[in-house]
């Protein structure tokens, strides 16, 4: 793997992640690394941590399915840190923020990458826009990578 190490623990007890993530006031986030891999063939077997791909999916999967909160409160616990961090044309949609868009649906949204297949596609994901360019077509991943850094508000 070029020297690319990555770690993986299980800590955490399912009852205090469900407790947490019913608590309005804990927004979604992953610190999933961004390792240079063009492989995109879903049945490729290991090669990297599925949480760059299916953190948010699985987070509004166990929102849905235990009744943690509203679809509404959900998409906004996941863009909602963009406003508390002050990040202008981040987290709404609205005329002269970033085209960053999703198109879902979110009662058959599932998370179907694991650890032995992290390339696996989500379901119910349809289209994804990052600022404007389409990254995701009918729940293929297009390559795009038109995201950009993101400093800080102000």
């Amino acid at each position: 793997n070029d020297g690319v190490a990555q770690g993986i623990y299980f800590n955490q007890s399912a009852s205090d992640m469900m407790r947490i993530m019913a608590s309005p006031w804990v927004f979604g986030g992953s610190d999933s690394s961004n390792y240079p891999d063009e492989r995109y063939d879903p049945e490729t077997f290991g090669g990297r941590h599925l949480r760059g791909t299916t953190t948010m999916v699985r987070r509004l999967e166990l929102q849905r399915d235990f009744h943690l909160c509203s679809m509404e409160e959900a998409i906004h616990r996941i863009t909602g840190p963009a406003q508390a961090l002050r990040l202008e044309g981040q987290g709404l949609l609205k005329e002269g923020a970033d085209a960053s868009i999703t198109v879902l649906d979110y009662e058959n949204l599932h998370a179907r990458a694991s650890y032995q297949y992290p390339y696996r596609e989500n379901e119910g994901i349809h289209y994804v826009l990052v600022n404007g360019t389409v990254a995701v077509r009918n729940g293929r991943c297009t390559g795009s990578r038109a995201g950009k850094l993101l400093r800080k508000g102000r």
